[in-house]
């Protein structure tokens, strides 16, 4: 629930101004989030016009991250169903898949020690393999299908133990997502999330593995009135197998930390590059916005627009558009 209170008025010749805390809440209780937002100010625009001026701070949409965090909202499932990459959770590849990996035949019984001193050399070999043929593939719907490979390629510890079973993730967030806007490169907005994900037999439904997610995204992101788009860059994503039973070295992970990099870069910036479609609720609301302009400064959206008030507000016939002159 969206909790607002006034905090503070003044008014001038030229203006009325008035400060709004506003957070969400659980069930519209007080304070719950253990933060608090940083201060922010109107930017000066010269040639501003418009009659209304408002500021959304990155503090009210960190409180419903929190809220939707500690609500399990953001848990979700990725199983063998899962379109695009379903194919990919099997922990046995049939022989067919092998195409570029023949030569990787290797018999675990009679490794050496200096074969497994080789492993994570091979496993990086492999991941980048992996990535330039990804690099190739323009088609996301059959991407890993493609490629032929699956989980066993890179994670041999399972692929030994669970052979011939498919697999599902369950994802969810360790910490409340965070998202904190600057006004640098025309308006960024930075994203943290840590992330778990478990790894699961599909059909027995017991947990083989544990990954943890660390995650740091940079969208340049693009206002209009009905639209918004961005392009991101993923600055940092780390994995970590605290539990070691994936078979995965610090090597490896970095290489498959690499590769999901560039794969979910690609395919988030292919949606968003494009532009949503943003619609705004104002059915009950009292006034309409006219041509709004939104900008990203620091910690907050600045909202420039003119707006015209709904007829029925003042029991009248026609509505009119309120302007600065």
């Amino acid at each position: 629930m969206l909790n607002v209170q006034l905090v503070k008025t003044s008014a001038t010749p030229n203006d009325f101004t008035f400060g709004l805390k506003g957070e969400f809440t659980a069930k519209g209780r007080g304070t719950t989030t253990p933060f608090h937002p940083f201060p922010m100010k109107f930017p000066f625009i010269p040639s501003n016009r418009q009659m209304l001026e408002a500021l959304i701070s990155d503090y009210a949409i960190n409180s419903l991250l929190y809220i939707m965090h500690e609500r399990d909202f953001f848990t979700f499932r990725i199983g063998p169903d899962t379109p695009t990459i379903g194919e990919f959770l099997r922990t046995s590849c049939s022989d067919d898949d092998f195409d570029d990996f023949d030569n990787w035949d290797v018999d675990d019984e009679e490794i050496s020690s200096e074969e497994e001193s080789s492993l994570p050399t091979i496993t990086t070999t492999m991941s980048s393999t992996l990535q330039n043929r990804s690099k190739r593939d323009t088609n996301e719907a059959t991407k890993s299908a493609d490629l032929g490979i699956c989980l066993s390629d890179i994670m041999p510890a399972i692929r030994d133990k669970f052979p011939n079973r498919l697999l599902n993730i369950k994802i969810h967030t360790l910490h409340a997502p965070s998202v904190i806007f600057e006004s640098k490169n025309g308006g960024v907005a930075n994203v943290n999330l840590d992330l778990e994900a478990l790894l699961y037999i599909d059909d027995t439904g017991e947990r083989i593995g544990r990954i943890i997610i660390d995650i740091v995204i940079a969208g340049n992101v693009r206002l209009f009135s009905d639209r918004i788009s961005a392009v991101i860059e993923i600055k940092s994503l780390n994995l970590t197998d605290n539990e070691q039973t994936l078979g995965l070295s610090e090597e490896a992970l970095t290489s498959l930390a690499s590769l999901s990099k560039d794969i979910l870069s690609k395919i988030a910036n292919d949606k968003l590059s494009k532009g949503l479609t943003l619609q705004m609720p104002t059915a009950k609301l009292p006034l309409i916005l006219v041509k709004p302009q939104f900008v990203i400064i620091d910690h907050a959206i600045h909202l420039a627009t003119n707006f015209k008030l709904s007829a029925k507000l003042f029991g009248i016939t026609s509505s009119s558009i309120c302007r600065r002159f």
